[in-house]
């Protein structure tokens, strides 16, 4: 919802500088009788997140029936326009008389006929150059300026619980980052007792204005002392402001001073699909919120990193709470504050995880509520998930179960997970059913482990690699055609050495693979490992030869050159080496290959992490062959 909120900021301001804030109608005019644009409204959906009866919003929400008149503006790279519009009953209308161009377009609703109160806007891009435009506009009060009121009487229903309150605050918060949007009402002594005395109470009132449209949360913190350092109490409601109207009404608190709050429900888990990246995944978690007075959530996520011994009850991994969600570096969206029911957690690949949430306030933790057991948790269509659907695509629940270490290994129960396969092409390549050629470098895919082994992608015979055509049969994974003619793919080999015969895979970890190749003279183009040297620890740049400490498939202290060399012997028919850097090309150098001399590229690896080096060797006729690839860890 951010990404997609930042992306309309931007198409906005460029559509603003077009028109350089101006309402003039200028530039030049088509006065052809046909239609420039053919104009289609879609149906508003007002900004609230549920129907739960702790929302306070307006008595009438805005609709079709509250707009009095419509004014569509345009940019183009000649001219600009600002006219009313009539909006047939069905949604329909018809403009005419605009110039051909590329055309960037607003359509703001107004409550009066007057046009003065903008109360919701639609964005579109349109081209009429050839003919008439289709245009469709979804109406929203996102970012319209027009803004709107709150005006609540706040009620204690249990004046015996009020006994030793000594202060009440109220206050309108962003339910995003849970700061204040207005100014804070504080209550002590005298001015405090209407809160809850006479039967019914009197109450006490809490009043805002030039609220943005968009949901905030009233909050009401209790105290036992009057330097607000002793909280004894909290309650919340969610509130919808829409733009021009008045959100008004009485909000009867529970007994919510000295009690901790009841736990959430519901805890379902939601692979978002099409976020699977550099070892990373979005999952979305809701819960239902069945409290008035939690401050904030608490998300518990275990990892288990041990895949054939079960760890009882698992390791801590991460806990979200409040503010401290907003700030991880594993944040997506939504929110763990008070009145939330949904957030989004970036996690990475090659885990399982589990999750549970409790309820927090300054009395104590509610219970811890598990994740919730049943498959069935991927419809879209109820109302509960329909806003997550729709802002991130298809779902796919994770089912759980109990897990034993006697059922581990072969009930893994579709724990929170995902895959990442990395198949290094060693020089090949590889042709998608999306015919997307990859050469030279990685190929990624990502699987949920649900305790049925992956297959491992097999290879094709090679051809001419513009000539292959997507295979239908193999829609769902890529189609390789790995090496050369003369030098054809042999086999997948694992990080460990280990040759993957059975082309399938069955874990939660994440999984390397290398392509092996073969030829009828395997001796022709290959160079021994014992003449090629990983090592570091050379006092200068210009490392020579072979000189430091062998790093082959090791660690390096960060702060260190490497050097990447190959010892000639003089029968090598290589006439360059190549060497690559994470599939990325770092040097060609000619091949010194007189007896016991070197071939010689350093790098400073100043950065920590992972890399992996290769090197290649190139025949006279620029055929190119890879010699090695070794897994390096800078720390």
């Amino acid at each position: 919802m951010l990404l997609k909120r930042i992306k309309c900021l931007l198409i906005i301001f460029s559509i603003f500088c077009l028109i350089s804030c101006s309402n003039a109608i200028g530039g030049k005019v088509s006065y052809s009788s046909e239609p420039a644009f053919e104009i289609t409204v879609t149906n508003y959906s007002p900004n609230q997140s549920s129907d739960s009866s702790r929302i306070l919003k307006p008595e009438n929400l805005l609709s079709y029936s509250d707009i009095q008149a419509y004014v569509l503006e345009g940019a183009s790279n000649y001219s600009t326009f600002n006219r009313p519009v009539q909006i047939n009953s069905n949604g329909t209308a018809s403009f005419y008389s605009v110039a051909p161009a590329v055309w960037n377009l607003i359509l703001h609703a107004y409550s009066d006929a007057e046009c003065t109160v903008e109360v919701m806007r639609g964005y579109a891009l349109a081209d009429n150059r050839n003919s008439t435009a289709d245009v469709t506009f979804t109406l929203s009060t996102d970012l319209v300026s027009t803004t709107g009121s709150a005006n609540f009487t706040l009620k204690v229903e249990d004046a015996e619980s009020c006994s030793n309150v000594q202060c009440v605050t109220v206050g309108l918060y962003n339910m995003g980052n849970g700061e204040s949007v207005s100014a804070q009402v504080v209550r002590t002594g005298s001015d405090l007792s209407p809160l809850y005395t006479g039967n019914p109470p009197e109450g006490i009132t809490y009043s805002a204005s030039n609220l943005k449209a968009g949901n905030y949360f009233l909050k009401v913190h209790f105290y036992n002392d009057l330097e607000r350092t002793k909280q004894c109490g909290f309650y919340s409601e969610e509130v919808v402001i829409e733009p021009g109207q008045e959100t008004s009404g009485v909000v009867n608190i529970p007994d919510v001073v000295n009690t901790v709050p009841i736990a959430p429900t519901g805890l379902k888990a939601y692979l978002v699909e099409d976020s699977c990246k550099d070892s990373f995944y979005t999952v979305l978690f809701t819960w239902n919120d069945n409290s008035f007075n939690e401050r904030y959530f608490k998300l518990y996520l275990k990892e288990f990193s041990e895949y054939t011994t079960w760890i009882t009850g698992g390791v801590e991994y991460i806990t979200y709470s409040g503010n401290s969600f907003a700030q991880s570096q594993y944040y997506v969206d939504g929110s763990l504050f008070a009145g939330s029911k949904w957030c989004a957690v970036r996690l990475p690949t090659g885990i399982p995880f589990e999750a549970s949430i409790s309820a927090v306030n300054s009395i104590g933790e509610s219970s811890v509520c598990p994740r919730i057991t049943s498959s069935d948790v991927s419809d879209a269509s109820d109302s509960a998930t329909a806003y997550f659907y729709e802002h991130f695509g298809s779902l796919k629940g994770y089912q759980t179960g109990v897990m034993t270490s006697s059922s581990y290994a072969t009930d893994p129960n579709y724990w929170i997970n995902c895959v990442q396969i990395t198949y290094n092409l060693n020089g090949g390549i590889l042709k998608t059913a999306e015919n997307s050629v990859y050469q030279k470098s990685y190929f990624c895919r990502y699987e949920v482990y649900e305790g049925n082994a992956f297959n491992i992608m097999e290879a094709g015979t090679y051809s001419n690699i513009q000539a292959i055509s997507a295979d239908s049969s193999n829609q769902n994974y890529p189609i390789l055609y790995l090496g050369t003619t003369d030098y054809p793919f042999a086999s997948w080999e694992r990080s460990d050495n280990i040759i993957i015969n059975n082309n399938s895979y069955g874990s939660f970890n994440d999984l390397t693979l290398y392509a092996n190749y073969a030829n009828t003279n395997p001796s022709l183009f290959e160079v021994p490992q014992n003449r090629i040297f990983i090592k570091y620890g050379a006092s200068t740049e210009a490392v020579a030869n072979g000189a430091g400490t062998d790093c082959k498939n090791g660690s390096v202290p960060s702060g260190n050159y490497v050097a990447m060399s190959i010892l000639g012997d003089g029968t090598d028919v290589f006439t360059q080496y190549k060497f690559y850097v994470n599939s990325s090309l770092q040097s060609t150098l000619s091949a010194d290959n007189v007896t016991n001399h070197y071939t010689s590229y350093n790098f400073f690896a100043s950065l920590k992490g992972s890399y992996v080096l290769q090197i290649s060797g190139v025949t006279s006729n620029n055929s190119e062959y890879y010699l090695g690839t070794y897994e390096l860890n800078v720390n």
